[in-house]
């Protein structure tokens, strides 16, 4: 049997080897470079939408506050009721929603 035949099957299995894990390392320099990009795009983007929806819900909620709140003055009850329920002093209360 001649050398070259001897080992033509290990340099045969080694080459095959090689294009493999190359071939893994390849998919995972990828895989690594898509999780790069998702972090540095597709989060800030992400993060913004969900800073304009915060923002947009705030700016909801304070129309639904203030519609309570005249409502409240409407059924007659008092600014100290109203801050409590609001979790402010009646001053403050009377400051943010009162006739100006």
């Amino acid at each position: 049997m001649a050398m070259g035949a001897i080992f033509a099957a290990p340099m045969a299995y080694l080459a095959a080897s090689e294009r493999l894990i190359n071939r893994r390392t390849e998919d995972q320099s990828q895989e690594r470079v898509a999780r790069h990009w998702e972090r540095d795009h597709l989060h800030a983007i992400t993060a913004l939408e969900q800073i304009t929806a915060a923002r947009r819900a705030i700016g909801e909620a304070e129309q639904a506050l203030s519609l309570a709140v005249a409502t409240a003055r409407s059924a007659g009850l008092t600014w100290e009721a109203i801050g409590q329920a609001a979790g402010m002093a009646q001053q403050s209360a009377q400051e943010r929603w009162g006739r100006r």
